[in-house]
């Protein structure tokens, strides 16, 4: 003869206790569905990625500045050249200026002080060596730079 009910191990469950447990379960895999499907949703939407490490959270004006600056960098040393000329320093100092002059307040001193070392390159007519301090500056403002304006988003397509 064939069973028409699975036969569970222990006592039997009286029809309350067994009811209440139904229910239970039913709401269970309702929840882990919910859950489910906006895990599903959310992939869909964002590709996996939260993406909170690229957006701009630097002022608009602030980015531009660094972003001349760092093309006018670029530019100036694609030749290999380590000696920079009194006016490409000149020139490096105006688009500092612009930074200092649109710094978010919490980069605003390591900017004043990388501009100071950039006015003492001026003042020498050639490129220094910076202070530990000055270098520490500049490696701030490059990072607020860098992470403020969204200079990391990708879209690799991968």
């Amino acid at each position: 003869m064939a069973r028409t009910t699975r036969q569970r191990p222990g006592p039997p469950l009286d029809p309350e206790s067994d009811e209440k447990s139904r229910r239970r379960a039913r709401w269970w895999w309702w929840a882990t569905g919910i859950v489910v499907v906006g895990l599903v949703l959310w992939v869909l939407a964002t590709g996996g990625e939260s993406d909170r490490g690229n957006q701009i959270t630097a002022p608009r004006d602030f980015c531009t500045a660094a972003g001349r600056y760092e093309k006018t960098v670029e530019r100036q040393h694609e030749d290999g050249q380590d000696e920079l000329s009194p006016a490409q320093i000149d020139r490096q100092v105006v688009l500092a200026q612009a930074i200092v002059d649109t710094a978010p307040r919490k980069v605003l001193p390591d900017a004043e002080t990388f501009l100071s070392a950039l006015r003492r390159a001026q003042d020498a007519g050639k490129t220094i060596e910076g202070t530990p301090a000055e270098q520490a500056a500049v490696r701030s403002v490059n990072r607020a730079f860098a992470q403020g304006c969204g200079i990391y988003a990708r879209d690799s397509g991968i």
